[in-house]
């Protein structure tokens, strides 16, 4: 448990996904001739490059484009004004040294390290989690009187902090640690009523769609924006959504 943090926070979760979304648009004009064209999302992109919803957007959306109700869902954000944001993961684990090499975030470990992904990745092997009780989680909670607490599902080195069917690279999967302690908090969190986030990185240095491989097919080290691999990008789409839907369906998420 490292960090506090407030609505701040947020406001870069929304740009990170704004500039997601935008990155995964790749526009292409079907009618060259009227100078129109959509996307896969379903935008329209005028003469002029400009993009604009589709006449039907609130019809296939209705709980985007419904701005009252939308308002409505937040509400309970604007008032709660502080959360807990305790940042767990195989880069908490090792801190900010690692190996006689330092950075000052330890989330960026693996790039600014400069390692082989191999030998970071088995650091999964011995990962254990501090001795963190549900009884002791919740009592730091109502110390800080925070009103949602935002848990880490995954980092930008691709460990998985929740029990997640789509990779064995999580916390239920590792050796030495093999629990899941999001299953167990998570009830008493929604119980007493506090909302319950989740940090999830569509940056992933492990996932194979982005991994940077020799001509032996070994790992190299990670470049900190990778390039997705030839006809990758689909697949780990694909990843993403089947663990959002996760973390939604069996974790509860009220927020991203």
């Amino acid at each position: 448990m490292k960090k506090l943090i407030a609505s701040a926070f947020f406001f870069c979760l929304f740009v990170s996904a704004v500039l997601f979304i935008g990155s995964c648009q790749s526009v292409e004009v079907l009618d060259e001739a009227a100078g129109v064209g959509k996307d896969s999302t379903g935008l329209i992109q005028d003469s002029e490059g400009d993009l604009h919803l589709p006449i039907d957007f609130a019809e296939k959306y209705p709980l985007l484009a419904d701005s009252e109700a939308r308002k409505k869902r937040m509400h309970w954000f604007m008032d709660a004004t502080l959360g807990f944001y305790p940042d767990y993961g195989l880069h908490a684990y090792i801190g900010n040294f690692f190996k006689g090499r330092s950075v000052t975030s330890s989330d960026m470990m693996l790039h600014f390290g400069n390692f082989p992904p191999a030998e970071y990745e088995a650091i999964a092997e011995e990962f254990k989690m501090p001795e963190v009780t549900v009884e002791q989680f919740m009592a730091r909670v109502d110390q800080i009187g925070a009103e949602y607490v935002v848990l880490n599902a995954k980092s930008h080195d691709g460990f998985t902090m929740f029990d997640s069917k789509f990779t064995e690279y999580d916390i239920v999967d590792a050796p030495a640690e093999g629990r899941d302690l999001y299953a167990a908090l998570i009830p008493v969190l929604k119980a007493r009523g506090i909302k319950v986030g989740f940090h999830y990185s569509i940056l992933d240095w492990y996932h194979p769609s982005q991994a940077v491989l020799n001509d032996d097919g070994i790992k190299q080290p990670v470049d900190i924006i990778p390039l997705m691999n030839e006809g990758q990008k689909p697949v780990y789409i694909e990843y993403m959504k089947n663990q959002l839907k996760e973390l939604i369906t069996r974790y509860g998420a009220d927020m991203f």
